[in-house]
Order: structure tokens, then sequence, then C-alpha cells
């Protein structure tokens, strides 16, 4: 498949998706729940124009370089470590299990050599997405969160 088709499925997915998540939000009654969903399906729709644009300025063109071959073993850790996450957020509760989750991802979708200092640093920035989820669930929006077994 050309990469410029490759592009624009994912332009086309990234719409259907935006489109699925408009028609879940609730009805005009109940408004200032959907403020912050519709804010982000903007977000989203803002950066699938933009994609759009520097697709339609810079074409991709195939390098005509070998491909390299699809990283199956990759995308089956990701895979099952949402599947974990799933089921590990009411047990273990939300930000512990968030932490781990984002680490191992991190990890296992890093194309780097996984020395110690790279993944001290991964473990860093999971530390500190999760401190930016408590800011953002239980300082400022109050939402209750699955405790889990530390709390």
């Amino acid at each position: 498949m050309k990469a410029a088709t490759k592009e624009w499925l994912c332009i086309a997915g990234m719409l259907g998706i935006i489109a699925f998540f408009y028609f879940q939000l609730p009805d005009e009654a109940e408004a200032g729940s959907s403020l912050f969903p519709g804010m982000m399906m903007f977000l989203m729709l803002g950066l699938t124009a933009v994609k759009a644009v520097t697709e339609l300025r810079f074409p991709k063109r195939d390098s005509g370089k070998a491909k390299e071959p699809f990283p199956l073993v990759r995308v089956l850790v990701v895979v099952l470590a949402v599947i974990l996450y799933i089921a590990a957020i009411e047990p273990v509760g939300f930000y512990l299990s968030s932490l781990l989750f984002f680490f191992l991802v991190t990890v296992a979708v890093q194309t780097t050599p996984r020395t110690p200092r790279a993944l001290v640093t991964r473990a860093g920035l999971a530390f500190g997405f999760v401190i930016f989820l408590y800011i953002l669930f239980t300082l400022l929006l109050q939402v209750q969160i699955p405790k889990g077994i530390l709390i």
C-alpha cells in the first residue's frame, strides 16, 4: 500500500472516531457534562485537519527502501497490557495500574536500546504522567476514581 494511501486512511479513521464520539455526547439537558469531551473532540478534529492539510501540501512518497517488518511482538505486548490494565484498575487502583501500564507500554514501544538510564527515564515519565492524572482528576475535576489496595 502506498504511503499516501495509508495517511488518508488514517485521516478517515480519525474522522470516523470523532464522529462516533460526537454521537455519544449527552443531549442539551446535560450540556455541562459534555464540555470536556467536546473540547477533546474539537482538539482531535483540529489535529486531524492539520494532518490533512500537511498531507495535501507535502504528500508522503514511498522511499523505495526495503520495508521494515511489522512489529507484531510489540503490538501484542501493548494489546496484552491494555487488557491487563483494564482488569487491574478496580482491584489494584487507578493510579498504580496507570503507572505500571504507562511504564510497560513506553518500554514495549521503545525502539532505542533499553539501557538502565532509558528505563529510569521511562519510569520518570510514567510517574510524571500519573501525577498529572492525579492533579487533573482528583484535585481539579474531583472525580472519584478506583482506589484499589493502596488507598
